[in-house]
């Protein structure tokens, strides 16, 4: 990893994530509280980050209150939410408006249907 790259994680990670949970690079974690497709699709779009060598984090828990399924601080989305019981409006109703400014626009919505390219 070039120095630029591990510099951006650190900054991401001061800046935005929560400082009592462990946030691990390049390892997938899933919950036995989302379905069994939406964690095959994390698991798709956290196989296809590596490929390209995008570094990310699952289960991202941020300092403002919110979880995403995957962040990726190098990445030009910072980040990834697998949409299954959760949906559009329910993210831009009760997720966007928690979101600093800077980042309102640097996420991705995924449904557990389409391929995990896109989100490149």
């Amino acid at each position: 990893m070039l120095l630029s790259e591990q510099r951006k994680i650190n900054n991401f990670v001061r800046d935005y994530a929560d400082k009592h949970f462990r946030q691990d690079l390049n390892k997938i974690k899933i919950s036995s509280a989302n379905s069994t497709d939406h964690n095959l699709q994390v698991c798709r779009i956290c196989c296809v980050l590596t490929k390209y060598h995008i570094p990310f984090m699952t289960e991202f828990k941020t300092k403002f209150g919110l979880r995403f399924d995957i962040a990726t601080p190098t990445h030009t989305v910072k980040f990834i939410e697998v949409l299954g019981t959760e949906t559009k409006v329910k993210f831009k109703e009760f997720k966007l408006p928690k979101l600093p400014s800077e980042l309102k626009n640097e996420y991705y919505l995924i449904t557990t249907k389409e391929r995990p390219e896109i989100v490149l």
